[in-house]
Order: C-alpha cells, then sequence, then structure tokens
C-alpha cells in the first residue's frame, strides 16, 4: 500500500532507532528493521552484521475498553545479535577487548523501559529472552553467535481521526493504490 498517513507504526520506527542509537553508536553497531522471524538466509545476513539490533514489530493488542478509541499496546521485539570467538562464556561476558551479550541486553533494557515517546506513548519492557537455535540446519551450527529478544511494548492510540478520517466520504478519497510486483492498482481508480 502506498501510503502518506503518518500512522503509530510508522512514527514509531525511527524514534525508537534514535533512542537506541543514544547508546549503540552507529560505528559499532548495526540497527535495522528485522522480521520478527527469520529464514536461515536472513539469519545468516545478520549475523554477518554483528554485532546486530534488529528491530521487529509483533502485533497490536487493543484494550477492552476500547471505544472509538482504541487504546492499544504496540508490541516491538529487538532482537540483538552477537558474535565473538574465543572463549565460549566471552558471548555473555564480554571481556577486556569486546563485549558481550549481557551487557547489551542490560543498556537496551534500561535505554527503553520507562521511557515516554512524544506523542506515541509510554515504553515498557516485558521480557527479554536468550534465543536457542534449534535446527538441524548446518547454517545454524554456529557456536560463536548468540541471540537475544527483548520485548517491549508502546501504548497508545489509534483512531479514524488521527488519519483525518472522520465521514465515509473521508474513506472513498483514499484512493488506496496496492503494490504488486511492481505494478501500481486501485480499486477506485479501476471504477472511475
Amino acid at each position: 500500500m502506498v501510503a502518506s498517513y503518518n500512522t503509530p507504526i510508522r512514527r514509531m520506527s525511527p524514534v525508537i532507532e534514535e533512542r537506541l542509537r543514544l547508546v549503540f553508536p552507529k560505528k559499532l553497531f548495526q540497527i535495522d528493521r528485522a522480521p520478527a522471524i527469520m529464514t536461515v538466509k536472513e539469519y545468516e545476513r545478520i549475523t554477518r552484521q554483528s554485532p546486530f539490533i534488529g528491530l521487529a514489530f509483533l502485533s497490536i493488542q487493543v484494550g477492552a475498553a476500547s471505544g472509538r478509541e482504541m487504546l492499544c499496546q504496540y508490541h516491538w521485539r529487538l532482537i540483538c545479535v552477537l558474535k565473538a570467538t574465543g572463549r565460549l562464556d566471552r558471548r555473555f561476558k564480554g571481556d577486556a577487548r569486546d563485549m558481550g551479550m549481557d551487557d547489551i541486553m542490560d543498556v537496551a533494557i534500561a535505554c527503553l523501559h520507562g521511557h515516554s515517546f512524544n506523542e506515541l506513548g509510554a515504553c515498557e519492557v516485558t521480557s527479554a529472552d536468550s534465543v536457542f537455535l534449534e535446527s538441524k540446519a548446518a547454517e545454524f551450527a554456529d557456536e560463536d553467535t548468540i541471540m537475544a529478544h527483548i520485548n517491549f511494548v508502546i501504548s497508545s492510540t489509534l483512531s479514524a481521526a488521527d488519519l483525518r478520517l472522520t465521514d465515509p466520504e473521508d474513506f472513498k478519497g483514499l484512493n488506496v493504490s496496492w503494490l504488486v510486483n511492481g505494478e501500481k492498482g486501485s480499486e477506485n481508480a479501476e471504477k472511475a
């Protein structure tokens, strides 16, 4: 969909990255959007960018008390990847020459939890987990790479009014176009 609306998900991604950049400098860390569930090829790509922090959007949970204005929790995940050689415990603790995953997780959690993103909402870290790659695929047989997930939510609201859509004519006037195989199509355009 080609959209020009400034929706919450669209606004959240850059401000989350901006917040993370305060503690994870561009010179040392790759930060990029990433899928929540990865293929082997995607996993291979991000391990080559170590240390890597992927930002994955998971879901929206709408509060039961929502009316026309939805009370939403936007669920996100940081996918932290670190490749370290040498002693196995170095991946976790780090050493005098390199960082460890424990440090990355502690800093990311402290950076996000309790922060209020202007005009979007407050952030709450909900869990942090080590991720074990359980696969018989040879591509995953890399003991030097460690991965962790940090799940968090941003509580916010969403309504059609945010998009300046208040009556049926506003919705009809959207003229939504979808890109499929590089071609643009619009149901409203075909009817015209």
